[in-house]
């Protein structure tokens, strides 16, 4: 058992001792201060006399103890104490990046992912979920994170940007919800440089020196135009070196599609055609079989109150002491 607050010890303890003391100094004064009452001796001397004195001082005595106990029992119960209960828990999680190619050409495929994970998020319990896009450039929306009320809220945001058609009368509208998914994606020339896109992704998974389930979910056409940093086997070898499943996403025909699917492959993970409306659906359900990885336990600490045997044991000195005050004036 412990105490919540010892201090209150620390502090009434000394107080209590020092109010007994002057309490005992007091009686002492006014007893060297009272009227002496002549030819005692001899009463004094009686048995009868030594056993009711011998009695008094045993019942006062008492009455001193009990009382002092019930103080002490009273700031036992202000110090509160408790039981600190400590347990173990393992946690067993994955990591998963959406790694999204926001060039216009993937609008459609993107909006449908983006819809069917957020029912994928929902069900998440203690996965952490980020989001990358990229064009020339990559963009870290949303750092790997368990807030999955936040995560939704983006992938409405991100479901809502790839959804809206331009008709020519919504030129505001176009460029207002646009504008979430073109800030930091076309930071140089080119467009769909998926390599250097994934390798950012990559990178943004934290602690990758320690054994981690991770996972991204990568949407593209391979449609390469510009000067990547990196080539997509490149790409993938960054992630099959760090552990990283890739599972792409792609249109019904995309470009190098040989080379691209090798090299996808080689991180463990898989590539799916959206030749149907399952795809996505298929790719979720693909993820949950991956095993999540233990990571570090986590210690809860849980605090009870354990009040009852000093707050018994402050009404039985609280009786006994009213019970001896009856017998004995202090």
């Amino acid at each position: 058992m412990e105490l919540n607050s010892p201090w209150v010890l620390y502090i009434g303890i000394p107080v209590l001792i020092a109010l007994c003391l002057i309490k005992f100094k007091k009686n002492k004064e006014a007893k060297d201060l009272g009227k002496k009452i002549a030819n005692t001796e001899f009463v004094k001397e009686t048995s009868y006399f030594k056993n009711l004195m011998k009695k008094y001082k045993i019942l006062r005595a008492l009455a001193i103890a009990f009382c002092a106990l019930s103080v002490f029992f009273t700031l036992l119960l202000i110090a509160r104490p408790v039981e600190v209960q400590k347990q173990s828990k393992e946690e067993f999680k994955r990591d998963i990046f959406l790694c999204l190619d926001v060039s216009s050409s993937m609008d459609h495929i993107n909006a449908e992912v983006s819809r069917t994970l957020k029912d994928m998020v929902k069900g998440l319990e203690g996965d952490r979920f980020g989001i990358v896009i990229f064009n020339s450039s990559a963009c870290t929306v949303i750092p790997l994170t368990d807030d999955y009320e936040f995560v939704i809220q983006t992938l409405e945001a991100l479901e809502a940007s790839f959804s809206v058609v331009y008709d020519g009368t919504n030129i505001a509208e176009k460029q207002r919800i646009s504008s979430f998914i073109e800030n930091g994606t076309s930071e140089r020339d080119g467009a769909s440089i998926m390599s250097d896109g994934l390798v950012t992704c990559a990178f943004d998974f934290p602690d990758l020196d320690k054994e981690r389930s991770r996972i991204i979910i990568f949407s593209t056409d391979n449609a390469l135009n510009g000067d990547p940093i990196y080539t997509m086997d490149e790409a993938t070898d960054v992630c099959k070196d760090k552990k990283i499943k890739v599972y792409a996403i792609t249109p019904e025909y995309y470009t190098d599609e040989k080379g691209f699917t090798r090299a996808i492959t080689k991180t463990g993970g898989k590539v799916y055609k959206t030749d149907s409306e399952e795809t996505v659906s298929a790719v979720v359900k693909a993820i949950e079989k991956e095993e999540r990885t233990k990571v570090d336990d986590r210690t809860i600490a849980a605090v009870n109150d354990k009040p009852q045997i000093p707050f018994v044991l402050l009404i039985i000195s609280i009786i006994s002491m009213l019970f001896i005050n009856k017998k004995v004036g202090i």
